[in-house]
C-alpha cells in the first residue's frame, strides 16, 4: 500500500485541511463532532483528509495533544493510503472515533503537510484561528496502561467530584495518587497548549475512555492542593 501524500493548498487561500475519522462500520453517513466514545480495538484507524475554508468552516472538534516519541509509529489508513501516526496520536484517533458516525477534527500532524515548510509557517499563524473556531477543544491527556488503571478512574472520579465529596464518601489513596500521576502527564509540559486552551470556547479533557470537563479537573486540581 502506498503512503499517504499531502494535495496541496492553493497559496493565499485561507482553508485548512480537515481530519475524517471514519466510523467503524463503514455505512455510517452522517459526520459528527461528538465527545469520545469506547472504541473497538480490533480494526485499523481509517481517514480522510478535506480541504475547508476558515470563511465558511465545517462543524469540527480540534485536538490538543502531545505527539509523543516521533521515532515510534503505528501505521493508519487515511484516503486508503498509509500514514505513519504516533503512537499517542493512534490512540486518540481510536478512543475517538464512533461506531456510526464520521468524527471531524483539526489534528496539525494530519492537517498540515509537516514537511512543506512555507505551508507550515501559514498553517501555524493561523492556529489561534482555527482552535477559535472548533465547536469543542479536545485535550488528550494519553490512553491508559495496565500498569496505571486508575489514572482512567481518576479521570471520572474528577468529573463526579461533587458527589464523592458527600459526607457519605472518603478519599481512596489510589485515586488520590492516580490524580497526580495525572497533572504531572507530559501533556501538561507542552508550551502550545496555553495558546490551544485558552482558544476553547468549550474544553473537554480526555484519557482513556473517560472524559471530563476543565471545571471538573480545577477543582479536582484544587482540592489536590489539600492533600499533598
Amino acid at each position: 500500500m502506498s503512503q499517504y501524500g499531502y494535495k496541496p493548498q492553493f497559496p493565499g487561500k485561507r482553508e485548512s485541511r480537515r481530519l475524517h475519522i471514519l466510523p467503524e462500520n463503514l455505512h455510517g453517513q452522517s459526520v459528527s463532532s461528538n465527545e469520545a466514545s469506547p472504541a473497538d480495538e480490533s480494526t485499523p484507524v481509517r481517514c480522510s483528509v478535506t480541504h475547508a475554508s476558515l470563511d465558511h468552516a465545517p462543524i469540527y472538534n480540534a485536538l490538543s495533544y502531545t505527539w509523543g516519541d516521533a521515532s515510534i509509529t503505528v501505521p493508519i489508513l487515511v484516503d486508503e493510503a498509509t500514514f505513519q501516526a504516533t503512537v499517542n496520536l493512534e490512540a486518540a484517533l481510536r478512543h475517538l472515533r464512533l461506531k456510526d458516525e464520521v468524527v471531524t477534527l483539526w489534528v496539525d500532524a494530519l492537517c498540515i503537510n509537516q514537511n512543506d515548510v512555507p505551508e507550515k509557517n501559514v498553517q501555524l499563524s493561523k492556529m489561534r484561528e482555527i482552535y477559535v473556531q472548533a465547536k469543542s477543544v479536545i485535550a488528550w491527556l494519553g490512553d491508559t496502561t495496565p500498569e496505571r488503571p486508575f489514572e482512567e478512574k481518576a479521570m471520572k472520579f474528577a468529573d463526579d467530584l461533587r458527589e464523592h465529596l458527600s459526607p457519605a464518601n472518603s478519599w481512596h489513596a489510589d485515586l488520590i495518587s492516580a490524580l497526580l500521576r495525572l497533572f504531572k502527564r507530559p501533556y501538561w509540559s507542552r508550551i502550545w497548549i496555553v495558546q490551544e486552551l485558552a482558544s476553547a470556547s468549550n474544553l473537554i479533557f480526555v484519557c482513556g475512555a473517560e472524559t471530563a470537563s476543565d471545571n471538573a479537573l480545577y477543582d479536582a486540581l484544587r482540592l489536590l492542593q489539600n492533600f499533598t
